[in-house]
């Protein structure tokens, strides 16, 4: 395996600042071929999150996982019977109390997370924003959400043409 190291000079660093709420969403599993599949949706609400997480997850997933039905149905089960409190039936409060979804206030919990394909990933990033600090691991192909509150990056500049180890004095170096 080959290192590729970079002399950078200090205008070459900065941060990026990220709109308060943003956050990365990753999602990662096993899909057909055995091979790990890592896909990131970066949003800046909890309502972009609401709006977006459901349709991408569910197309990223099925991209790589032919048997649909099983693997959702599978992931709902395991929903059903370990996060039925703390998963389902707070995901449920909080789509009623702070979305103004009503209809989903006297639903019965099961009739709930089966009411739409797309509650099971929104409930799924429910938990691991709120139980699992983040991170929330499901034994269906290895499924595992990680969701990050971002607010600055370190970015690096690796296009700027100046770049040259012999152009930079020892004063630009960064350690």
């Amino acid at each position: 395996m080959s290192e590729k190291i970079y002399n950078i000079k200090k205008s070459n660093l900065g941060k990026i600042s990220f709109l308060e709420g943003t956050s990365f969403i990753s999602i990662s599993a096993i899909g057909d071929d055995n091979k790990r599949f890592r896909g990131v949706l970066i949003v800046r609400t909890p309502e972009e999150a609401v709006k977006k997480f459901s349709s991408w997850a569910m197309d990223f997933a099925y991209s790589h996982i032919s048997d649909r039905l099983t693997f959702h149905n599978s992931i709902v089960n395991y929903l059903i019977e370990n996060w039925m409190d703390n998963g389902i039936k707070s995901f449920q409060k909080d789509m009623y109390e702070h979305f103004g979804f009503e209809e989903f206030k006297d639903m019965d919990p099961v009739v709930f997370i089966k009411s739409e394909p797309e509650m099971v990933p929104l409930c799924m990033i429910h938990i691991a924003a709120k139980f699992t600090n983040g991170y929330f691991q499901v034994p269906v192909n290895g499924l595992e959400i990680s969701i990050r509150y971002v607010k600055n990056v370190l970015a690096i500049n690796f296009w700027e043409d100046d770049i040259d180890a012999n152009k930079i004095n020892e004063n630009d170096k960064c350690e």
